[in-house]
């Protein structure tokens, strides 16, 4: 929000504090001057002025989903997410692919040991077979 829309909008939530435009007149808002502070309660009192605020308070009450993003603007957020969505992707992806990595590793050293295995049975009936043939001799 602007500074200036900033200042009317507390200057109006210090107006609507009084019952009528006469009690507000009588105690103007510190920030401003005699003459400022009879403006903006015209402003505040004015047809257009409380027809359009009517309408924004109807609207507002629709409303479904409040937009909590601070003074980010509803783009920002939305390209925000956007960016992050597509990081997260990014993330899963490299996971993925690691984990592949992982399970080739894994099986490959599944298979040596196994083959390491075979080896070590085979020196093994080998010793045995040779010690037998030592015994019978």
């Amino acid at each position: 929000m602007t500074a200036r829309r900033t200042h009317r909008n507390r200057m109006h939530a210090y107006f609507k504090k009084f019952p009528s435009k006469e009690a507000a007149l009588l105690k103007p808002h510190p920030d401003t001057t005699e003459e400022q502070w009879k403006e903006l309660c015209d402003l505040f009192t004015s047809e257009a002025f409380m027809k359009r605020s009517e309408q924004n308070k109807k609207n507002r009450s629709k409303l479904t989903v409040n937009h909590a993003a601070g003074s980010r603007s509803f783009q920002r957020t939305r390209a925000c997410m956007h960016q992050l969505a597509k990081a997260r992707d990014e993330i899963e992806a490299m996971r993925a692919a690691r984990e592949k990595d992982l399970q080739e590793f894994v099986k490959k050293q599944a298979e040596m040991e196994a083959t390491l295995r075979d080896h070590r049975e085979e020196q093994r009936w080998s010793r045995s077979a040779s010690g037998w043939s030592r015994r019978s001799a």
